[in-house]
């Protein structure tokens, strides 16, 4: 059988209760598995917390990718403003 968590540097706080249903799921996996529940809650937080920041990670990285496209074609636009401005003065919008 795995070995309970390791305490070292553990500190006591706050221990949210955990519906009966979950525990009796954690309980059948647990015998299942022959890990103590513990054990099983330890995996089972690590994996939620290891999605929860990927997923963070990947919205602010495509967040950062739509400011850097908006950038670039407000620059653009730019851009295309000055050349129909520089269009206006040297009169060649107007045929001349």
């Amino acid at each position: 059988m795995k070995e309970r968590i390791c305490r070292d540097g553990d500190e006591a706080t706050y221990q949210p209760k955990i519906h009966s249903d979950r525990i009796k799921e954690l309980y059948i996996i647990g015998t299942e598995t022959g890990l103590p529940i513990t054990v099983l809650v330890d995996y089972a937080i690590r994996g939620y917390v290891k999605a929860y920041y990927d997923e963070k990670k990947s919205m602010e990285d495509s967040l950062m990718e739509m400011e850097f496209r908006a950038e670039e074609e407000a620059e653009e636009q730019k851009e295309r403003d000055l050349e129909d401005v520089d269009h206006f003065n040297d009169g060649s919008m107007y045929g001349f």
